[in-house]
Parts: structure tokens; sequence; C-alpha cells
């Protein structure tokens, strides 16, 4: 089986978060409004000591994309943090966090995965 199969991922949850919901929006400054509207839950049901099904999801796939960056700079907090706040060229200037916001989780995956490709970083 082909390493490329793993490289959707990262070695390892680079930034601590494990399953700290807090921690992960706080990461990116993720407050209940961005929460709802990337989870397309009522604003109400937002409750990240037991947040829903739905909050979890992207929360999940939220930190992947969070942890793929952060391996890529090393585990670099503010470079990582940086990166999600910059306007992107490649991303059509949009910010990779607006992307998350928005629900274009599966785009920006893509987007980073293939970046690490093209620079012959990823798993061995």
């Amino acid at each position: 089986m082909s390493a490329q199969f793993f490289n959707t991922v990262a070695n390892r949850d680079v930034l601590g978060f494990a399953d700290d919901y807090q921690k992960i929006a706080d990461f990116l400054s993720l407050d209940e409004n961005d929460l709802s509207k990337m989870a397309q839950v009522r604003r109400q049901s937002i409750r990240l000591d037991e947040p829903p099904r739905e909050v979890i999801e992207r929360l999940h796939e939220t930190a992947i994309v969070i942890n793929l960056v952060a391996e890529f700079f090393d585990g670099d907090r503010n470079r990582t943090v940086s990166w999600f706040h910059a306007q992107n060229p490649s991303l059509g200037n949009i910010k990779p966090r607006d992307m998350l916001r928005l629900g274009r989780f599966h785009k920006l995956h893509q987007f980073i995965l293939e970046a690490r490709e093209e620079a012959g970083w990823g798993h061995a």
C-alpha cells in the first residue's frame, strides 16, 4: 500500500489538541457564530463542553488541517496561526481560516495535501 494513502493526516497531534474542542476553536479564534456556520447548526446549540455531533465533526476536520500545517512548520504555533490568518493568493486571496468558517474544509484539505506533495514533504 502506498505511503501516500496515509498523507491525509499529520504524523501526530502536533499541537496537542486531542479532543479539546475549546482549544481547537481558540487556536483559530472561532466563536459560536463561526462554529454555527461551519456545522450548520443553530448558534444556541453550540456548547464546547458538550458539542453537537456536527460541531465535533467540523472541529476534528479543523484539527486535521491545523496539524498538517503545524507539522510543516515544525510545530511552530505562531507560524501556523499566521498561515491560517493570512490571505493566500493560491486560494483566491482567501484566508485559510475563512475557508474553514465557510465550510470549505475539503477544498482546503486538498490544497494543503497538494502543496505538501509538491514540496516533497509528508510522510516517509
